[in-house]
C-alpha cells in the first residue's frame, strides 16, 4: 500500500470510519486529488493490524490475474501462511460467481480478524470488466469482524444498491472529504517542512 508516513492525520475522518465499522464495505468516493488513497492508507496505519491492498487499474479484466494478485497480497501480508485458497483455472470460467464465493470464504477463514481489505482506484476498472461481478460477490461474503474499503472517483454503481439497502455498504463522499480550515493548514504545514 502507499506510504502514509508524511500524511496529515485526518482524525475527524478516522473517527467517521470507525463509526462506519458496522458496514462490511465502506465506499469512499470523491473527485481526483481529494485524498481518498491517502485517507485509506493513513487509516490503515492509524488502526494498525493487517491490510490486503489491491490497486485497481484499467488492465484489470482477467479474473485469473485478479485472484492471483489477491493471493500474492496475502502471502506478502502474512509470510509463511499455509495457503488453502482455491486456484482459478480455465474450467472455472463458466462458474465465476461460485468460484468467487469459495475463494473469498476461504480467504476470510485464513485472515486474522479485523484485517482490512482495500480496493483502491475502483474507477479505473473498465465498464465491461468481469471484475465488477467478482467484487460485488466478494462484498456479499464479508463476515463480521472484517471490512473492505473501496476508493473511487464515482459512487457505487446501481448494481450495488441492494447492498446499500441491506446495510452491507456504507458511503463516505465528497462532502465528508472536503478539507476543514484546520486540515488545510495542517497539510500546508507538513508540506512546508519537506
Amino acid at each position: 500500500r502507499p506510504s502514509s508516513r508524511d500524511a496529515y492525520q485526518r482524525h475527524r475522518l478516522f473517527e467517521r470510519l470507525d463509526e462506519m465499522a458496522h458496514f462490511p464495505v465502506i465506499w469512499i468516493s470523491a473527485p481526483a486529488g481529494s485524498g481518498k488513497t491517502t485517507l485509506a492508507s493513513s487509516y490503515v496505519a492509524y488502526r494498525g493490524g493487517r491490510c490486503l491492498w489491491y490497486q485497481m487499474d484499467r488492465d484489470d479484466t482477467d479474473p485469473a490475474t485478479f485472484f492471483y494478485y489477491v493471493t500474492e497480497a496475502l502471502k506478502h501480508e502474512i509470510p509463511g501462511i499455509p495457503l488453502t485458497l482455491p486456484l482459478f483455472t480455465p474450467e472455472y470460467l463458466q462458474g465465476i460467481p461460485s468460484f468467487t464465493r469459495r475463494f473469498f470464504e476461504s480467504l476470510f477463514k485464513i485472515l486474522p480478524e479485523n484485517t482490512l481489505m482495500v480496493f483502491d482506484n475502483y474507477h479505473e476498472l473498465p465498464d465491461d470488466s468481469p471484475l465488477h461481478g467478482i467484487i460485488q460477490t466478494a462484498f456479499s461474503r464479508v463476515p463480521e469482524g472484517f471490512t473492505i474499503i473501496t476508493t473511487s472517483r464515482k459512487g457505487p454503481s446501481p448494481e450495488l444498491s441492494r447492498l446499500k439497502a441491506n446495510q452491507v455498504l456504507g458511503c463516505l463522499g465528497w462532502d465528508d472529504l472536503r478539507l476543514t480550515e484546520e486540515e488545510a493548514s495542517g497539510i500546508v504545514a507538513i508540506r512546508s517542512e519537506h
